[in-house]
């Protein structure tokens, strides 16, 4: 049931855009490139890199 949570951080690093191939490592970077930090992503936001938590972005047409 909760696997697909697992993979997720995997498929979103396979499948970034051009402009979401920067380090995001904490809650500054994570807000610069429009994300917010929160415990799960939404489903229609992608996981873009990690902050306190994950870090969220809404999800863009590449």
């Amino acid at each position: 049931p909760g696997l697909h949570y697992a993979f997720k951080p995997i498929l979103a690093t396979l499948f970034l855009c051009a402009g979401f191939t920067q380090f995001i490592n904490n809650p500054i970077s994570c807000s610069h490139a429009g994300g917010f930090c929160h415990h799960t992503c939404y489903p229609t936001y992608g996981y873009i890199g990690t902050c306190d938590f994950l870090c969220c972005k809404q999800e863009e047409l590449c």
